[in-house]
């Protein structure tokens, strides 16, 4: 019987007690938006004309020359409810990036970033009847894992002023969701533990443009086009559905001296995957997302210039809590290092983000790294 409830327990616990944890993390989990450190630094406002962010192939023929980028984000968030207050921790690798240029029009890429994080730890006490005497018990819930995007692009340099790209997709993913049940050592009764493994599969596609109608400004577009997507529990077919779609514009302008400012909106059906839930459909919805951004020309070390980076963001999140919106508000600033004559750099930002859901508040401070090595 009490395996049955703890059993019952995973299940439910997406839905039941996960709210307690953290707001963003709900449904298939958080998203990090496949964004470079140096996007993230401008709210996402220059991630359509950005070749170290995944979501416009066709960015990439503004690169000078390939190289490998990996970036590092952690997060530290805050909780609170009504009725508690919970303080998490998660450690992310968002994306890593292999470019190379073909030749002077052709420009390739491999990547691997996260579409969706689903990692995080609850627990609650409670009393067990063990025996026709109650003990006190503990409930501990962990979920980790998380839903990735691997993409092979391609851009190509159409003349001067336009740049157009493509790339297919395939989504991987996994999570292990661990239930375990503690007793004290006078209840006599062994620790309980369950574990659910879900895994995920799916495709889709990318087509995007870059456009340069004066040297001042640049303009990019992107639209992703959903596959089907598969859910498994174990080696057992449970649901399937439709990977989100995606459609996205930046503009930035350079016409002030030594500043760039940026601007993005991004529309993604995320109601698509709706089907993939276990017992119930998954609570998602379309969202929105809007970013403004700022770079500006700081001192100079040798022949590079430090970038100072300033951005704003708000977005809605993909996945309601218990029936609740989430929205997110951000504010971010980063640096942009180069070292050894524009062969390698380094990128950092912070950004503090602030969700709301009815009267539950996240407050979440993400610190991002960059790292890129050019042969």
């Amino acid at each position: 019987m009490m395996r049955r409830l703890l059993v019952a327990c995973l299940l439910a616990a997406p839905i039941a007690l996960h709210a307690q944890g953290t707001l963003a993390g709900q449904g298939l989990g958080y998203p990090p938006g496949m964004l470079s450190t140096r996007a993230l630094s401008l709210g996402g406002g220059n991630a359509e004309v950005d070749a170290g962010s995944t979501t416009n192939p066709a960015a990439l023929g503004l690169m000078g020359r390939g190289g490998l980028s990996l970036q590092f984000a952690p997060e530290w968030r805050n909780t609170s409810t009504a009725t508690a207050s919970v303080k998490t921790k998660v450690a992310r690798f968002p994306m890593f990036i292999a470019s190379a240029r073909v030749n002077s029009k052709i420009a390739v890429a491999g990547s691997f970033s996260t579409l969706t994080d689903r990692t995080w730890q609850i627990s609650q006490i409670d009393t067990q009847d063990v025996g026709g005497t109650r003990y006190p018990s503990q409930l501990s819930i962990t979920s980790l894992g998380a839903l990735s995007e691997a993409r092979a692009a391609v851009s190509y340099q159409l003349s001067e002023r336009l740049y157009l790209g493509a790339a297919i997709i395939a989504l991987t993913g996994n999570d292990r969701l661990t239930a375990a049940r503690i007793f004290p050592d006078s209840a006599a009764v062994a620790r309980i533990t369950e574990e659910r493994v879900w895994t995920g599969t799916g495709e889709g596609a990318q087509i995007g443009a870059v456009a340069r109608p004066d040297s001042s400004i640049e303009i990019g577009v992107s639209y992703a086009i959903g596959g089907r997507m598969e859910a498994r529990l174990g080696d057992t077919l449970v649901a399937n559905a439709k990977s989100p779609g995606r459609m996205a514009a930046t503009v930035t302008w350079s016409g002030l001296p030594g500043a760039t400012l940026s601007a993005r909106i991004e529309q993604r059906d995320w109601s698509k995957l709706r089907g993939l839930g276990y017992g119930r459909p998954i609570d998602a919805r379309d969202t929105r997302d809007i970013g403004l951004g700022a770079e500006l020309q700081g001192p100079k070390s040798g022949a590079s210039a430090l970038a100072i980076r300033l951005g704003f963001r708000s977005r809605d999140l993909p996945f309601r809590v218990n029936g609740l919106d989430v929205s997110e508000t951000s504010f971010s600033g980063g640096l942009g290092l180069p070292f050894s004559f524009g062969r390698s750099s380094a990128d950092v930002g912070v950004i503090r983000a602030v969700r709301t859901a009815g009267s539950s508040r996240e407050q979440a401070w993400t610190l991002s790294v960059g790292f890129t090595v050019r042969p």
